[in-house]
C-alpha cells in the first residue's frame, strides 16, 4: 500500500501512535485489512515507497529475451538469467546486506533459487553464493537499467530493437506510471 506524511505521536494514557495519510485507492485497501482484523496486533512492515516496474516493460524485456534466445540458440531461461546477472540488481535483506548462503561444496543451487552468482567459498571450504532479485520485484529504475542491458546485448547480436524515441517514450510512460 501506498502511504505519505507518517507521523509518530505521543498520545497521553495511550502512548505512541504511528499514523499515515493514504490516498483514495489504498484506503480501500486498508480498510480491507483493518475490517478483517478489528482487534489484536498486526505485523507492519514499513518500506520507502518505489514504482514498480509496468507490464509494457516486462513484456517488453521478454520479447528481447525470445529474440536473444533464437539468436544463440539458448534457452530463454538461461538468457533472462544471465541478463540478471549482469543488469539486475543483488538482493538485500531489511538490513541492508547482502542475501547470501553457503552451502556444501557441489550444492546445486539453482534447485533452490534460479539468480545467484557464485563468489568463492569460505575458509571451511563451503561455496558461497549471493541472490539477485527476480524481474518481477525490480523497480522502475532497476527494470529500466535490466532493459538496457538486454537492449545492448540485443544490439550486439544484430537483433531489431525499438528505435531509440519510441523505446524513450516507453521508458518515459514507465517512469510515470503509465
Amino acid at each position: 500500500m501506498k502511504a505519505m506524511n507518517p507521523r509518530l505521536t505521543h498520545e497521553y494514557g495511550k502512548g505512541w501512535v504511528f499514523s499515515v495519510e493514504l490516498d483514495g485507492e489504498t484506503v480501500g485497501q486498508a480498510k480491507t485489512i483493518v475490517d478483517g482484523y478489528p482487534t489484536g496486533y498486526f505485523d507492519i512492515q514499513v518500506e520507502k515507497w518505489s514504482e514498480k516496474r509496468s507490464l509494457q516493460a516486462n513484456a517488453y524485456f521478454h520479447v528481447l529475451v525470445n529474440l536473444i534466445a533464437k539468436e544463440t540458440k539458448s534457452s530463454e531461461d538461461d538468457v533472462k538469467r544471465a541478463l540478471v546477472l549482469s543488469y539486475g540488481t543483488p538482493s538485500r535483506g531489511t538490513d541492508g546486506k547482502y542475501d547470501a548462503v553457503k552451502v556444501p561444496r557441489g550444492t546445486d543451487i539453482s534447485k533452490f533459487y534460479p539468480y545467484f552468482r557464485h563468489i568463492g567459498m569460505d575458509e571451511a571450504g563451503l561455496d558461497m553464493y549471493i541472490f539477485y532479485k527476480r524481474t518481477r520485484d525490480l523497480n522502475r529504475e532497476e527494470m529500466g537499467r535490466l532493459i538496457d542491458g538486454a537492449v545492448y546485448e540485443a544490439k550486439g547480436l544484430n537483433i531489431e530493437t525499438l528505435p531509440p524515441d519510441e523505446l524513450a517514450r516507453m521508458m518515459n510512460r514507465y517512469k510515470e506510471g503509465a
